[in-house]
């Protein structure tokens, strides 16, 4: 299965607005993560023993349901992980975001379909999927943000999200935004519209947090409670 896109592959705009056209071989900055990381890859492996226990306790259905992946080390592992199990079926993806490991698992037909915004991958992946257009074309579908991250659809969808929280406390509280209340530490947007309205929302985060030159402060993930301002209900 495969996403079929509606309307044009292009966009149409009145020749007449066209003042020039400016070409240019100028890549792309590539985005390299590394999925690597002991503890990522502890939190990889406790995502999908959890997932298929999910499955198992019939509350995910067999053929699985769409996902959707935050942007970062950890999430790269999750993605990674869940293509190397063989009880995960194939499923699709409805995300904000296409990051690197999906593009291995489009290749290995483990993502059947990709639907997003944007692409986040390193140059070599980009130029992969510049040199397999036809292949890519076909299951990756970029969309406006009004649409890939639209509450309606994720809702009607079932998604499954997936995101990296900065802190999270007793009460189910999560904060995926800002350091001490104050500092803005990722885009406010995709985890919040994904993670409301998901059919299942995961928060993933290691039990200390790296310390950063300006953040000394900050070293546990997990609190109490949070600063209510940024806390997502």
């Amino acid at each position: 299965m495969r996403w079929i896109g509606l309307g044009h592959q292009y966009v149409q705009i009145d020749p007449r607005k066209i003042v020039a056209v400016v070409e240019t071989n100028l890549p792309d900055a590539g985005n390299v993560l590394d999925n690597a990381n002991p503890i990522c890859q502890q939190i990889a492996d406790n995502v999908v023993t959890f997932l298929l226990n999910e499955m198992a306790q019939g509350r995910i259905p067999a053929e699985f349901l769409p996902l959707q992946s935050g942007v970062g080390n950890i999430n790269n592992a999750v993605m990674a992980r869940l293509g190397e199990n063989p009880d995960i079926p194939s499923f699709m993806m409805y995300s904000e975001v296409l990051q690197e490991s999906v593009v291995h698992l489009l290749e290995t037909g483990k993502v059947t379909g990709a639907s997003a915004s944007s692409l986040t991958v390193s140059a070599d992946s980009l130029q992969k999927i510049y040199d397999n257009m036809d292949f890519f074309a076909s299951r990756i579908v970029l969309r406006p943000q009004e649409i890939s991250n639209n509450p309606e659809i994720i809702r009607r969808l079932g998604v499954i999200a997936l995101n990296v929280g900065l802190e999270f406390d007793i009460y189910g509280h999560a904060n995926s935004t800002h350091v001490a209340g104050v500092n803005l530490m990722n885009g406010i947007g995709g985890s919040g519209d994904f993670e409301r309205n998901a059919y299942l929302s995961l928060f993933m985060a290691p039990s200390v947090a790296k310390r950063r030159k300006n953040f000394h402060h900050l070293c546990r993930c997990a609190a109490m409670s949070i600063t209510a301002s940024t806390a997502l209900k």
